[in-house]
């Protein structure tokens, strides 16, 4: 993902094994693997130094699935909408007990 300013881009390599099972008078057992290119694009605008929105787009580029020897084509595209809130605690201190709520920013805590 590149961020240039309010607006970001980026292409995701999509890795997907699965299987289906169609059940009824006549059970049918697919497996399929897919493994699509998706592009995605957007604007992402701060409210405040604790919230942003973005709304984006993203489409699959070789949209191909394989099972039981068919190809069957996959259109994909997504608008989206979200809506972020940052807390100012990473990830990582989640598992550290001691070290959960360390600002991960001076402005995020009132002193």
């Amino acid at each position: 993902r590149f961020n240039f300013s309010y607006i970001f881009a980026g292409i995701d390599h999509i890795f997907m094994t699965g299987e289906h099972l169609k059940a009824g008078t006549v059970n049918e057992k697919n497996n399929y693997d897919f493994t699509p290119l998706q592009w995605h694009a957007g604007l992402n605008l701060p409210l405040s130094p604790v919230t942003s929105v973005a709304l984006g787009y993203s489409q699959l580029l070789n949209s191909n699935a394989k099972t039981q020897g068919q190809n069957i084509e996959v259109n994909e595209q997504i608008l989206w909408f979200r809506v972020q809130i940052d807390f100012g605690i990473g990830f990582f201190n989640l598992l550290k007990p001691g070290e959960s709520f360390e600002a991960t920013r001076s402005d995020f805590f009132v002193q």
